[in-house]
């Protein structure tokens, strides 16, 4: 099983994408499959699909997430934390890499989840 394989059939799950029209209707596509996304699930793999393969640091998702001040939790960093872990339960396991104490990555081949954190 290779890092971006299926965690049900085995099979490489592919690459990530997501066209305007699907960043609309949020979702996105997994090789041939189409994944349905909350709101704010959408707009960090939005911020995640445009910085790759950068990092990208919790603040600026934190502001692409609520992007009214006034909105925002009162512990932020924990729910950008909860909705990336979702977004990556619904990507497969090994999609987003966490590098911590500076944010979420990427991962849409396997070589990258070696890449460190620039």
């Amino acid at each position: 099983m290779t890092m971006t394989a299926c965690r049900h059939c085995g099979q490489d799950a592919g690459v990530i994408s997501m066209t305007w029209p699907q960043y609309l209707r949020h979702e996105c596509k997994v090789g041939d499959f189409v994944v349905g996304l909350s709101r704010r699930e959408t707009e960090a793999l939005f911020v995640l699909l445009v910085r790759y393969p950068a990092p990208v640091r919790n603040a600026e998702l934190l502001g692409a997430v609520y992007l009214d001040p006034d909105a925002e939790p009162d512990r932020p960093e924990l729910q950008i934390e909860q909705i990336v872990r979702r977004l990556a339960r619904k990507l497969g396991q090994y999609r987003i890499a966490c590098s911590h104490g500076f944010g979420w990555r990427l991962v849409q081949r396997p070589q990258d989840a070696w890449k460190r954190a620039a």
